[in-house]
């Protein structure tokens, strides 16, 4: 039993259970053999026939600072009797349990005010010690039963913790996905809005044009470009500090999970910071194309127009030489040209506000994949720190199971040979 026992003591010692620990504890007398003290070889000897189980341990040796359970004296006659008188009398507090075997009369045996039990048959001796072993294995099958049913109640108790987790963490996958599906839509709605807000700028600097200018005065036309997308540029950044607010990420969180650790919060906050750093170059990028698009177009435009001249130019030339066949198709190609020429400045803020919308929606699309990817990655990323802790406490829990599993082990073979004592 003794041998159960400490296995028990060092698996409650690995999970560092107190309760438990203090339990076993309390409970290790009635593992630990009774120590007895014995002044007759005859007494020890019927003792150890009785003790197959090693209950008792005997001694001879009366040592004064010592602590016995139960003190067995036999007496044969009166000068036994006053030898153990005279003992008592000094040392009776060693001993919790004092018996006497003897055939004297009881009436000799006046020991003033110490309790003492006395035999004069040896069956009745024997009854007395079967009884406190069979005492023993009651309280040490109390015990086991006690203790079944408290590891009982820790092993419901921590599957009940366990399928706590496993509902956090679907809760957790859940919120994380519907949390990305929510932002990436935002991402959109943003970029949306700072792609209408862009096509009206921008038309409505496409509308107060003037071709002529264009073809003129092309410098003070970028100039009037410059201070329009300078005009845009805070309308960009305002919407990448939007996208990139930790504060929406941060709110939802605290409304779907309380005490949440705050050190996994100012992660978020730190690593969007430090992103919307990354993605402003991205940002400052589009109003810096939008520039180049428009002054692309434009110079297109001017050498559109001087090649429409000297065509035209070429083909009077032409109209009075001797070589009248070829006069004729170089006339009718550089017409051509200044008809198309023509039709194009006719229609100059139509085909550029085409363009226009064709080239920002395509930008704005390339910037949207940007952002999807980079936020598909944030939120897996955000998931896998926000489960982090979850699945380092439900691996603990795991490896308790595993102890609190094998307390049971033992005490089923404890049982076992219990049973079959």
């Amino acid at each position: 039993m003794k041998k159960y026992f400490e296995r028990l003591l060092n698996l409650a010692l690995i999970l560092e259970d107190k309760d438990l620990i203090n339990f076993l504890s309390s409970k290790k007398k009635i593992f630990t053999s009774f120590f007895v003290y014995t002044n007759d070889d005859y007494l020890m000897n019927l003792i150890k026939k009785l003790d197959s189980d090693f209950n008792f341990k005997i001694s001879k040796d009366f040592k004064k600072d010592k602590k016995y359970d139960i003190g067995i004296f036999r007496v044969e006659n009166e000068e036994d009797l006053r030898d153990l008188k005279k003992f008592l009398d000094t040392y009776h507090e060693n001993f919790d349990k004092i018996v006497i075997y003897s055939q004297l009369s009881g009436n000799l045996f006046n020991l003033k005010k110490i309790k003492y039990l006395s035999f004069n048959k040896k069956e009745e001796l024997v009854n007395y010690f079967q009884k406190i072993k069979l005492k023993k294995l009651e309280c040490q099958k109390k015990f086991f039963e006690d203790l079944e049913e408290k590891i009982g109640y820790k092993l419901k108790n921590i599957d009940f913790k366990l399928e706590k987790i496993q509902y956090k963490k679907k809760k957790l996958r859940n919120f994380i996905l519907n949390l990305q599906n929510y932002y990436i839509k935002k991402v959109e709605d943003n970029l949306n809005t700072l792609k209408i807000t862009l096509k009206n700028e921008l038309n409505n600097f496409i509308d107060k044009l003037n071709p002529k200018e264009v073809l003129f005065k092309l410098n003070n036309i970028l100039k009037k470009l410059e201070w329009k997308i300078n005009h845009i540029k805070p309308i960009i950044y305002q919407k990448c500090n939007s996208i990139f607010d930790s504060k929406i990420i941060i709110d939802k969180i605290k409304e779907n999970f309380k005490n949440f650790p705050k050190e996994v919060l100012k992660e978020i906050e730190y690593e969007l910071s430090q992103d919307k750093t990354k993605f402003r170059k991205f940002f400052e990028k589009l109003s810096q194309q939008i520039y180049n698009f428009f002054k692309y177009k434009f110079e297109n435009l001017r050498i559109l127009f001087w090649l429409s001249i000297v065509f035209f130019l070429i083909s009077i030339g032409f109209g009075i030489s001797e070589y009248k066949s070829l006069m004729y198709i170089f006339g009718l190609l550089s017409s051509f040209i200044f008809i198309l020429f023509l039709f194009s400045y006719l229609l100059f803020n139509f085909l550029l506000k085409r363009s226009f919308d064709f080239y920002l929606r395509k930008k704005i699309a390339n910037l949207k994949g940007k952002l999807a990817n980079y936020f598909f990655d944030f939120f897996e990323r955000l998931y896998d720190k926000l489960i982090k802790d979850l699945n380092i406490k439900e691996n603990e829990l795991k490896i308790k199971k595993e102890y609190y599993e094998n307390f049971l082990e033992i005490l089923k073979d404890i049982k076992s040979d219990i049973n079959s004592a």
